[in-house]
């Protein structure tokens, strides 16, 4: 995840950028708030907080993310849904597990098979595009 923070220098910050991006972070610790509340009762003392964490984190990696999918390359709709895809299945694995529901499981699985396909298709696409750009050079 790390090559694509350099590529994001050049992306141009709107209002309605900020805006969007206040407004999902107030969605998402919303989201986390509920999700904490409700698998609270099956949780170890102090484990609260490392959930709170774990969701700031995966709340900065899908902005970095989406702001990847404002530059020029073509591949980084895939690298935004590849972690999405990853999102939703640590979601459901938490909910499954927590909360006793082990058909979630399927849901999870499914998620992140997803992500790996998409993983593979961005892959693809960046080696693609790395190779044309030291074709390039060279």
């Amino acid at each position: 995840m790390w090559h694509v923070i350099p590529l994001q220098r050049n992306v141009k910050i709107t209002r309605l950028d900020w805006l969007s991006y206040i407004f999902v972070s107030f969605l998402g610790f919303g989201i986390i708030k509920l999700l904490i509340d409700s698998i609270e009762q099956n949780l170890e003392a102090g484990l609260s907080l490392l959930f709170y964490i774990h969701g700031l984190c995966l709340m900065i990696v899908l902005i970095i993310a989406f702001r990847y999918n404002s530059t020029d390359f073509k591949g980084a709709k895939y690298f935004a849904f590849l972690l999405a895809l990853f999102l939703f299945s640590d979601i459901f694995s938490s909910f499954g597990y927590y909360l006793g529901y082990d058909n979630l499981s399927y849901f999870e699985r499914f998620f992140y098979t997803m992500g790996l396909c998409f993983t593979i298709i961005y892959s693809k696409k960046y080696i693609a595009k790395s190779l044309s750009e030291k074709d390039r050079v060279i």
